[in-house]
């Protein structure tokens, strides 16, 4: 079963011991403006501190490609990036990096043979979209078993990519109304 938590990220990694996970799996809220604007980059330092600390193999995080600049500049232990190019679609930008941080003697180069991947987003309505489920599964399938975390749980894909996969999965997420929460028992 999938342990889902209702509450803040922030709040709720700093409950697990250092090392606790062997991935982190996540898309953050993109949006500045939904954090009050400089908070953002205050709550997301936070965010990856813990993260990096609790995390024992690779990280994988999904961001705007506009903010790819400032994720680089702000976190020296990203090692790679990799990018996801959304086909043609309607949204202003066509691709979206994928930053990938690496730990303790992991060699996550030794597991990716791919740095591009073209897939279309999964259109929800004209507003709002999830990320591929495809895109999911082929960045852990080529990770070893392990425990996934993910601080920003929202559709639930990595839950539903670690459940097809067999990772043990560990989730988070602050709005009780997002779909994980209605899909959590049903992708398992």
């Amino acid at each position: 079963m999938p342990n889902i938590i209702n509450g803040d990220c922030l709040e709720i990694l700093l409950t697990f011991k250092d090392k606790e996970f062997d991935y982190f799996l996540t898309s953050p809220p993109f949006k500045e403006e939904e954090f009050g604007g400089p908070q953002y980059w205050k709550l997301m330092d936070k965010v990856v501190f813990e993260l990096e600390r609790i995390t024992s193999k690779a990280g994988f995080m999904f961001n705007s490609s506009t903010k790819l600049k400032t994720m680089l500049s702000r976190y020296p232990n990203i090692m790679r990036v990799l990018i996801w190019g959304k086909q043609p679609c309607s949204y202003s930008f066509r691709y979206e990096p994928i930053f990938v941080w690496q730990f303790g003697g992991f060699k996550v180069n030794k597991y990716i043979f791919k740095d591009f991947w073209s897939l279309p987003p999964v259109q929800k309505n004209s507003t709002t979209y999830e990320n591929p489920i495809k895109l999911y599964k082929e960045i852990l399938q080529i990770q070893p078993k392990g425990r996934v975390i993910d601080p920003f749980t929202g559709t639930g894909t990595t839950m539903k990519a670690c459940k097809i996969l067999g990772h043990d999965f560990t989730g988070i997420e602050l709005d009780s109304k997002k779909p994980c929460f209605s899909v959590g028992i049903e992708a398992y």
